[in-house]
């Protein structure tokens, strides 16, 4: 259920923030997007309140060409990362 934020959120995180948010029966949170949407909520928040930090600092400790190729494969593989960066350059 915690997928791809499982570097963000604890069991009990996720537990916490369905119980709260979710209204329906905990059988019903594997199926239910309205669970997966209160995880992503609060992986969110989690990344917002600090994780997001120890990675610029990551990111500043980078050697330049590292930071580059980094960058490159990003844009490469992920779509999203790509058309933020085009429409922050002026390219759409």
């Amino acid at each position: 259920m915690i997928g791809q934020y499982h570097t963000l959120v604890t069991v009990d995180e996720a537990r916490q923030a369905i119980r709260s948010s979710v209204p329906s029966d905990p059988y019903e949170w594997v199926t239910g997007s309205a669970a997966k949407s209160a995880i992503k909520e609060k992986a969110d928040h989690n990344y917002l309140s600090g994780a997001n930090q120890q990675l610029l600092d990551r990111i500043d400790d980078m050697q330049p060409q590292q930071a580059k190729d980094y960058l490159k494969r990003l844009v490469q593989d992920k779509l999203d990362v790509g058309v933020q960066m085009m429409d922050s350059e002026g390219m759409l």
